[in-house]
């Protein structure tokens, strides 16, 4: 009898048979049942009544009857019957869990196949499955494990973390509290000064914005100015800067490539994770020993196998042609438990050093596309590989042009400025530097406020500086209403994080990163009034 002929209404069932096929069949460890387009069970082996349970029901005709906890096989868009019923392809449920009672269930996996006529009319369905309760509990106690092994770890690297901010911040704004009240005290002395205190107090104050930045470096979330560069030629005009770095009796050695592609690249960005991987090596190497480190350029072709073996690669990283960038060292090597943490930002091996470098380095390769890979053993040196993405022809200039930062910032601003800002602190600071460069400031705390603000004051208003993560409605959409208003409006957009990038943007929408100088607000606001028609009076 023929698999076919079991699932006409007319045929009689009949027991296996003897033939070896039927009799493979019946004591198969895989169950097997055959079920019409209506829902009948027309056959089952023995492995398939044990394990859905199905009861004999020969009175009606019907040799089968499914249990009630077997619904999940037939019910539901999802269900294995439905998706081949109306697909007429195979489906799949690797853990299909079937529920007998309250503490009483099976795991299986299921498979259901169209049996099809030679017109490819769907005739029924055959469902197979096999018992995977036990190893099922295995993997998931192993997968608990395994999360809870991950969840310890990551709560130990969230605490190394919190630990290395608050320690780093909290000595700066120790710095901070103590050069400005010295500074208040100097004003009611007249024989004391209080510019050295409060000059102080900027630098400590540039270190921690310096730290922040390198966390953002970290989490690859910085904003990328990004032009095609020869890396041999970009990496020796580091030259000066790097050697810099070197202890006396240790060289810096070049081994560049010249015929390699071009990478796309910020240029400021490289030239820092430069500066970290290198000064890594210096401090790995011990000053009695000297000796040289190198610096190497060369192309490779990296698959997906050795992509997936670096943890410190862009998650955008593909099989191709890599830059590869080595700096490699003669010191005393890495131990391969330093190595699963070393770019962990705050860890480090040589307190007090802050330890964020290397994560900054890796945060940079991950921004570009690339990776960082280290390569090391204890005694034998170590050699760091950043992989850039290689480009076979030169990309062609975007075209836009830099900010004039190298022209001298005047002191005088005489322009309408709206300066939008939830912080009360950043908006009153803004506004009163602004003031005392002559310029007209109209200050809001909310979208809302500003909108209203600029309508009823759009003639006096030359350009607006507005918050980007602000409640209710937040800087790009109030970019977007300013714009309805007047499409040639210059906007500055402000943010602490700078790898916001929800905006697009154009000849007269500047970012700028909190936080920022004086000077680095005036130049933001002159180079968007520079792209446009300048205001009478400026």
């Amino acid at each position: 009898m023929t698999t076919h002929s079991l699932l006409r209404p007319d045929t009689q069932v009949q027991p296996a048979g003897s033939s070896l096929l039927a009799q493979a069949t019946a004591v198969s460890p895989v169950g097997l049942c055959l079920v019409t387009t209506d829902r009948r069970i027309r056959y089952a082996n023995d492995k398939a009544a044990s394990l859905l349970r199905l009861q004999r029901n020969a009175s009606n005709g019907e040799p089968w009857r499914a249990a009630p906890a077997m619904t999940g096989f037939f019910n539901g868009s999802e269900s294995l019957f439905q998706r081949v019923l109306h697909t007429h392809q195979p489906a799949t449920n690797p853990w299909q869990k079937v529920e007998w009672g309250p503490n009483e269930s099976i795991v299986l996996c299921t498979q259901a196949n169209p049996l099809l006529d030679e017109q490819q009319k769907l005739l029924g369905i055959a469902f197979y499955c096999l018992d995977v309760t036990v190893p099922c509990a295995s993997s998931m106690r192993a997968l608990h494990m395994h999360i809870e092994k991950e969840h310890q770890s990551h709560l130990k690297s969230l605490t190394q973390v919190a630990n290395g901010m608050a320690l780093t911040f909290n000595t700066l704004l120790a710095s901070i509290i103590g050069e400005s009240e010295a500074a208040l005290d100097a004003t009611s002395n007249p024989q004391r000064s209080s510019q050295e205190h409060i000059r102080r107090a900027l630098r400590s104050a540039y270190k921690a914005a310096g730290v922040s930045k390198q966390l953002l470096s970290f989490s690859a979330k910085e904003r990328l100015a990004v032009a095609p560069k020869q890396p041999s030629e970009l990496l020796f005009s580091f030259r000066d800067q790097l050697e810099g770095l070197l202890r006396p009796g240790t060289e810096l050695h070049w081994e560049l490539a010249r015929d390699i592609p071009t990478i796309s690249v910020d240029q400021v960005k490289l030239k820092q994770a430069l500066t970290h991987l290198v000064m890594n090596s210096v401090q790995a190497t011990p000053s009695l020993q000297g000796g040289g480190i190198r610096i190497r350029t060369s192309t490779q072709f990296v698959d997906a196998d050795n992509l997936r073996r670096i943890a410190q690669r862009s998650a955008s990283a593909k099989p191709g042609r890599y830059v590869i960038i080595e700096v490699v060292d003669q010191g005393q090597g890495v131990e391969p438990s330093v190595q699963k943490r070393m770019f962990d930002p705050f860890f480090s091996t040589r307190p007090p050093q802050a330890g964020l470098g290397l994560p900054a380095a890796a945060g940079m390769a991950r921004a570009h596309g690339g990776f960082l890979a280290v390569d090391s053993r204890p005694g034998q040196g170590t050699t760091m590989r950043l992989g850039l993405p290689a480009h076979e022809q030169a990309a062609q200039s975007s075209g836009k042009r830099r900010s004039p930062s190298a022209d001298p910032t005047p002191k005088t601003m005489q322009v309408g400025v709206l300066v939008v800002d939830d912080e009360p602190t950043v908006r009153n600071v803004a506004a009163m530097l602004l003031t005392r460069a002559s310029a007209t400031t109209f200050v809001a705390g909310d979208g809302e406020s500003a909108l209203q603000l600029y309508s009823s004051e759009q003639d006096r208003i030359d350009v607006a500086l507005v918050d980007m993560t602000m409640p209710g409605m937040n800087g790009v959409e109030v970019l977007a209403k300013l714009r309805e208003h007047n499409e040639q409006l210059p906007i500055v957009l402000m943010s602490g994080f700078s790898g916001d990038r929800s905006y697009k943007p154009d000849a007269i929408t500047q970012f700028l990163p909190k936080p920022f100088s004086r000077e680095q607000m005036f130049t933001s606001i002159r180079t968007v009034l520079g792209r446009n028609q300048q205001p009478a009076g400026c």
